[in-house]
C-alpha cells in the first residue's frame, strides 16, 4: 500500500495541465457552492419581525441596486427584490411587519407587508429559496462525485503506468 501511495504521490507532483485544469475547477466550484449553502440561511431558520421604518436608503451595487431599510430601534434591513416598485411605496413613520434571513453579511428581507398591502409575499420567497439550495446541494455532490471519479481515474492511471515500467525493467533483466 505504501508503494502505491509512493506512486500516486508522484504521479500528483508530475501532473499535467490536462489533471490540473479540472481538478481546479471542480474544487472551486465544490467550494462555491458550499459556501452559497453556508452564507445563506435556511428558509425555515427565517425570522418574522414588526418595526416602524426611520428611513431607507437606495443604493447602486454590482448585481443592480438595493434598499437599505434603517428602523427607529436602529436595526438595519436589506430589500433587493422587486426595490424599484417598492421604494415608491415605502413612507418613513411606518410600521411594517417583516420577514428575514439572518445571513453572514445583511438581515435580508423576504416578506414584507404593512396593514394595507404586501410588498413581498414570504412564501414565494421561500419556496425559491428551497429550490435554489436544493440545486446548491445537487451540483455540490455532482462536484464531489467528479472530483472523486476523476481523481481516482487518475490514480489508477499512475498505477497502471508505473507497473508498466516495473515489467519492462523486469523483462529487460532476463
Amino acid at each position: 500500500m505504501k508503494y502505491y501511495l509512493k506512486i500516486i504521490r508522484e504521479g500528483y507532483k508530475d501532473n499535467s495541465v490536462f489533471f490540473g485544469l479540472p481538478n481546479f475547477v471542480m474544487i472551486t466550484l465544490a467550494g462555491l457552492f458550499a459556501f452559497m449553502l453556508l452564507v445563506y440561511e435556511p428558509a425555515n431558520d427565517w425570522h418574522e419581525t414588526s418595526f416602524t421604518l426611520s428611513r431607507f436608503e437606495y443604493r447602486r451595487v454590482r448585481g443592480g441596486a438595493v434598499l437599505d431599510l434603517y428602523t427607529t430601534d436602529n436595526r438595519c434591513y436589506v430589500l433587493n427584490h422587486n426595490d424599484e416598485e417598492i421604494r415608491h411605496k415605502l413612507k418613513e413613520g411606518q410600521q411594517y411587519n417583516a420577514v428575514y434571513s439572518d445571513d453572514f453579511f445583511h438581515d435580508i428581507i423576504k416578506g414584507l407587508t404593512d396593514a394595507e398591502c404586501e410588498y413581498l409575499n414570504a412564501d414565494e420567497m421561500r419556496k425559491s429559496h428551497t429550490t435554489e439550495r436544493f440545486w446548491f446541494r445537487v451540483l455540490l455532490v455532482l462536484c464531489v462525485f467528479l472530483l472523486l471519479i476523476f481523481n481516482s481515474v487518475y490514480a489508477i492511471s499512475c498505477i497502471r503506468a508505473e507497473e508498466k515500467k516495473r515489467r519492462k525493467r523486469i523483462s529487460k533483466w532476463k
